[in-house]
């Protein structure tokens, strides 16, 4: 009787493939169930610290064969914030990709489920957002602006003039319009100006009023419409 025996290249059941959040490392283990370990980064151990890539190690079993066992460490996509819409103190934050569902948070601290914020006060604010694979949060600035969302243009000292105050890098311009869509007045936020509820020096009947500001952020034009009303 000739006994044979055959040796059976051994992967290692603990090695995988694995993701982690951008700008982090894991520990890639082999497993204890072999005689050495040559790794594609140089090292001869059980386990190694490694970022993002794609990596080898070739394992010699107790039996005294080899297998060379691949893996690779990639990174979780974040969430992308594509839009926050500001309305009157209220903002709504729009995010996409990365994995559902989201939490927000305007300090990085104190976290909700839901997208809407209200009511703001006027002024900067910094959301932040991050995913289920609790990664670094993404951030992105916005302003709140509250715009009157009335006119009484009686001479009382309250509410006579329409205006909306944009930080200066808005570089904004707003246009007033009639419900027939006729352009009434157009407003220059970097000089600071106001509408008097006129047209050509006429009193303008008491009714809603259309508006719409184009603005520039960050080098992209941007808009936002919304009305008002005005009151005698």
């Amino acid at each position: 009787v000739i006994n044979t025996f055959v040796s059976v290249p051994e992967y290692s059941s603990t090695l995988k493939d694995v993701k982690i959040c951008p700008n982090t490392k894991t520990i890639l283990d082999a497993g204890d169930n072999y005689l050495d370990y040559k790794w594609s980064t140089g090292e001869t151990t059980q386990t190694i610290e490694v970022g993002f890539g794609d990596y080898w190690v070739e394992l010699l079993s107790k039996e005294g064969c080899p297998y060379v066992h691949n893996v690779n460490v990639s990174h979780f996509q974040l969430p992308n914030i594509v839009m926050i819409k500001t309305v009157n103190g209220r903002a709504e934050i729009i995010v996409e990709g990365g994995t559902p569902p989201y939490k927000y948070s305007l300090n990085g601290v104190d976290w909700q489920s839901s997208n809407v914020f209200e009511p703001l006060k006027e002024g900067n604010y910094t959301v932040y957002v991050i995913s289920a694979d609790n990664c670094t949060p993404v951030t992105k600035d916005f302003f709140v602006n509250l715009i009157p969302n009335f006119i009484s243009p009686n001479n009382d000292g309250y509410n006579d003039v329409w205006k909306i105050e944009l930080p200066t890098s808005y570089e904004a311009s707003i246009s007033i319009y009639d419900r027939y869509g006729k352009l009434i007045k157009k407003l220059n936020s970097l000089n600071n100006e106001v509408w008097d509820g006129t047209y050509n020096g006429n009193l303008l009947p008491s009714t809603d009023y259309w508006f719409r500001v184009e603005y520039t952020e960050n080098n992209t034009k941007k808009e936002f419409k919304s009305h008002f009303s005005l009151k005698r």
